[in-house]
């Protein structure tokens, strides 16, 4: 249900960036605002989780090593992203 879900939101996003891009979307940057509440709720989720918590001894370092990554690999991909369609559009 969820991946339907992801799927029709998906294909929504593209058939409106298909068809005409609102001015919104380009003067307050939904993009990138979108993705870093996403990747909020991600930390949000995950400091709310006490399983997790319980089993930080034995995870180790690696989940905050995996948590960092996750977070600076989305903002980077959303960054670079954004720049190579600024390239595309002033082209």
């Amino acid at each position: 249900m969820v991946f339907a879900g992801i799927l029709i939101a998906f294909i929504a996003g593209l058939w409106i960036g298909y068809k005409r891009r609102p001015a919104f979307f380009k003067k307050y940057k939904v993009v990138l605002w979108i993705t870093l509440m996403l990747l909020f709720l991600m930390g949000y989720e995950t400091g709310s989780n006490a399983e997790l918590f319980e089993a930080l001894p034995r995870i180790g370092w690696w989940a905050l090593v995996i948590a960092v990554c996750g977070a600076l690999g989305g903002f980077c991909f959303v960054f670079l992203f954004e720049r190579v369609l600024k390239k595309r559009k002033s082209l």
